[in-house]
């Protein structure tokens, strides 16, 4: 019996939170999807999205979840995730995290557009790098 090594640098957890998601082409920066979904686990290290479809292994992803509070009495924040995908099947889209961020939110992201940063450039110029 072979067993399975495990790759992933970073304990997942099953978190299923609500977000909001953008997947990019790093040549050109054209939009593949731009949706509404969950994630299925996440660590320090990357996430996997619940999505409706595979896209392409190296798109840029940006991701907002809304992140849960501790307490009612506590303002409401958003997860920002910038990152690139590694995994992409009917299971769902594996995103390493390149950068995260968390900021207050301004309204119920989820009811109206998200308003996303404007990272596309900044990632489209590491990947001419890298």
């Amino acid at each position: 019996m072979a067993l399975s090594r495990e790759r992933r640098a970073g304990r997942r957890y099953p978190l299923k939170m609500h977000a909001a998601y953008r997947l990019l082409l790093r040549e050109d920066g054209r939009i593949l999807s731009q949706a509404r979904g969950q994630t299925v686990d996440i660590s320090h290290t990357g996430l996997r999205l619940d999505t409706l479809k595979p896209y392409p292994i190296g798109a840029t992803a940006e991701i907002v979840i809304e992140w849960p509070n501790a307490t009612d009495d506590r303002p409401p924040v958003q997860l920002r995730v910038v990152g690139w995908v590694v995994r992409s099947d009917e299971h769902g889209t594996a995103v390493k995290i390149l950068r995260h961020s968390f900021k207050g939110r301004q309204g119920d992201f989820l009811t109206g557009n998200a308003i996303w940063p404007d990272l596309s450039k900044e990632l489209l110029t590491e990947s001419a790098e890298n």
